[in-house]
């Protein structure tokens, strides 16, 4: 059968069927990666979004005016604010999708824990880890406590953050990278099958071309995606440490605390506690590096702030 529908692929037909195939499959890849992102994005809120109670969390009017003060430190014309909407995430970590590039605009996730005012304030029994309850009895469950915890100028360097990412054209690019890849994959192998004639040579040779061309244009993705992510970051922070000194007050502030939640968390997840995270608290990569170390990001702010 394998034979058989091998012997097909060589065939006409079998090529305009592969054509065909690559063409749905990128068409896919973009759908896949612009739908939630423009004319899905409010279905996508919803998933992501914090609910109680079967019920989906509105976003505390403390928080509203500080998304407001902090959209209008970053410098978004008038005419582009309402391509930014707020909403409560779930979890702990600010987020956002969309892009302001798309009329959809974009929304901006802020955490609950953004309304927390000391560790008194918190629901211990929300909080999770691997479906089961902390351990709040311990030191590192202490430190896991006072992590959620975060300063205003925290708060809104992290909200700035995201309404940058967001106001970049990073959405199309990561797109637009995914769309190369796949494509190039199938247009490489067709121009060497074609050039050498390996459509008349055994199969396993094709098949080797095909597995070294698909690493090659993977590795190429990763390297692009990950360069892309890297030098959005550090644009971003750049531009907020020359945009207001509370930027660079809170970057310093919200990276110690982030690095304090990952070291905690590396402890109270025991072995894969320490394959997430290093003994600083910075996300561990296997040989991809996709994002700026976050030890490199807080001594970025730390410097500027000494200076």
């Amino acid at each position: 059968m394998f034979k058989g529908f091998g012997d097909f692929l060589l065939t006409q037909r079998g090529k305009r069927f592969c054509f065909g195939l690559v063409c749905t499959t990128t068409a896919g890849t973009i759908l896949a990666k612009y739908f939630p992102n423009t004319f899905f994005l409010e279905q996508y809120r919803d998933v992501v979004r914090l609910y109680k109670h079967g019920l989906s969390v509105s976003l505390p009017e403390e928080l509203k005016e500080r998304f407001a003060k902090t959209i209008g430190l970053v410098g978004i014309g008038e005419d582009e604010l309402k391509l930014f909407k707020p909403f409560t995430v779930f979890g702990f970590d600010p987020f956002h999708a969309g892009t302001s590039y798309s009329r959809f605009g974009s929304i901006i996730g802020i955490p609950i824990n953004f309304t927390y005012k000391d560790t008194d304030s918190i629901d211990k029994s929300m909080i999770k880890l691997k479906n089961e309850s902390v351990p709040w009895g311990t030191e590192e469950a202490a430190e896991l406590l006072d992590s959620f915890i975060l300063s205003e100028e925290a708060q809104m360097y992290a909200i700035a953050r995201e309404i940058k990412t967001a106001d970049s054209a990073k959405l199309i690019l990561d797109t637009l990278y995914q769309t190369i890849a796949i494509a190039g994959t199938y247009s490489l192998s067709n121009f060497i099958n074609t050039k050498l004639n390996l459509y008349s040579r055994p199969r396993s040779m094709r098949m080797a071309l095909y597995a070294f061309i698909t690493i090659f244009m993977v590795g190429n993705y990763c390297v692009l995606k990950d360069s892309t992510q890297i030098h959005y970051e550090q644009q971003i922070d750049e531009f907020l440490k020359g945009r207001d000194p509370l930027f660079v007050k809170g970057g310093k502030d919200y990276y110690e605390k982030v690095l304090q939640r990952n070291r905690a968390l590396r402890k109270l997840l025991g072995k894969e506690g320490e394959n997430r995270f290093s003994s600083l608290g910075n996300e561990n990569f296997f040989i991809r590096q996709r994002h700026v170390p976050l030890l490199h990001r807080k001594q970025f702010f730390e410097a500027n702030l000494v200076s």
